[in-house]
C-alpha cells in the first residue's frame, strides 16, 4: 500500500543523458539521390542566406541542410564531447546542463542546448538514480527514446529496485539461498 512507502526518494546523482548518433556520409546509396540533395542544399542557400550572412558549416556541402546516414562507429566529438562507452558508445551529458539553460560551454564553444539532440540523433537515454533510505531502497530508473523519423519517437521507461541486505536480513537470505544451492 501507499502508506507502507510513505517516504520519498531523494535522487542521489545528477542524471545523465546519453545519446547514439549514426554517421552522416556524403553520397547516397543512388546517384540521383545525392544529386538531389545537393541541388537542395543549394536553394537553401539561395533563399537563406540572400541577404544574411550564413554560418561557415551551413556553406559547405548539402550534408549541413540534409544528408544520408549511415549505421557505424564515431569516434570525433559531438557538441563538444568525446564519445564515451555507457549502456554503448555514445554521447553523454549531465541532463540540467541542457535543461535548465539555453547556452552551454563544451569544447570552448558555446552552443545552444537545443541542438544537442539533431537529424543525426539515433536514440536518446536518460538515467536517474534515487535512493529511499528508509527502506534501504536504490532505484535506478532508464527512460529510453529511439527516433525513428522527424516526428516519431518510441519510448520506453524501464525501473529497477535494489534493496540493501544486512543484519538478521542478510543471514535469513544467505540462509536460504544456501539450502536453494544444496537441494538442487
Amino acid at each position: 500500500s501507499k502508506r507502507s512507502y510513505s517516504r520519498r526518494p531523494a535522487l542521489v546523482a545528477t542524471p545523465i543523458i546519453l545519446q547514439r548518433r549514426v554517421r552522416s556520409v556524403p553520397a547516397c546509396g543512388h546517384s540521383f539521390s545525392t544529386e538531389w540533395l545537393t541541388q537542395v542544399h543549394s536553394q537553401a542557400l539561395q533563399e537563406r542566406c540572400q541577404n544574411a550572412r550564413c554560418p561557415a558549416e551551413m556553406t559547405g556541402s548539402h550534408e549541413s541542410t540534409m544528408t544520408c546516414t549511415a549505421t557505424g562507429e564515431r569516434e570525433e566529438s559531438y557538441f563538444g564531447l568525446a564519445p564515451s562507452d555507457m549502456q554503448g558508445r555514445g554521447y553523454a551529458d549531465f541532463l540540467f546542463s541542457l535543461t535548465d539553460s539555453v547556452l552551454v560551454r563544451r569544447g570552448g564553444l558555446l552552443r545552444r542546448t537545443d541542438e544537442f539532440l539533431d537529424a543525426l540523433s539515433d536514440s536518446v537515454h536518460v538515467f536517474f538514480i534515487f535512493h529511499v533510505p528508509q527502506h534501504g531502497v536504490t532505484t535506478l530508473m532508464r527512460v529510453d527514446g529511439e527516433l525513428l523519423g522527424a516526428q516519431d519517437v518510441e519510448m520506453q521507461v524501464q525501473v529497477q529496485h535494489y534493496i540493501g541486505l544486512e543484519g538478521a536480513t542478510l543471514r535469513l537470505n544467505l540462509a536460504l539461498l544456501g539450502l536453494v544451492i544444496v537441494s538442487v
